[in-house]
């Protein structure tokens, strides 16, 4: 009887161990893909991205360059490791990226809300707020 229950999980350990990635990694994955045609400026490939909802904010890739390409321009490079977490919201992931730029030091926070087949609900970019000492 213990050998079968051994057996058991066994087998369910191994399972678990070629389940498919995970949403939050495939969503971490996403926004570090996001952010990075973001910063390259590749704007056609993110802009195919987005949902429905977000093609009538921007209606073409040239809209969002006009819109995203100015705060970029100030975006000159992450400085070391950002921070990276993703979150669950209903239906959504979020993804949240914070990091320190080359150019000035200053933190920068950009997000990403995603459906989970990849699908850009909303994001943001904006600097990172100053945390107050304890």
């Amino acid at each position: 009887m213990r050998a079968r229950v051994w057996s058991c999980v066994a087998l369910l350990l191994a399972a678990a161990a070629c389940a498919p990635e995970a949403p939050d990694a495939e969503a971490r994955d996403q926004g570090r893909t996001y952010t990075a045609w973001l910063q390259d400026r590749e704007f056609e490939k993110l802009w195919e991205r987005f949902s429905p909802e977000m093609k009538r904010t921007f209606a073409s890739s040239a809209d969002l360059a006009a819109f995203a390409g100015e705060a970029m321009a100030d975006l000159n490079g992450e400085a070391g490791a950002p921070d990276e977490t993703v979150t669950r919201a209903d239906t959504l992931m979020v993804y949240t990226r914070r990091a320190a730029l080359a150019n000035s030091g200053n933190q920068v926070v950009v997000q990403w809300t995603l459906t989970r087949a990849g699908e850009v609900t909303g994001f943001v970019v904006r600097p990172a707020l100053a945390l107050s000492p304890g």
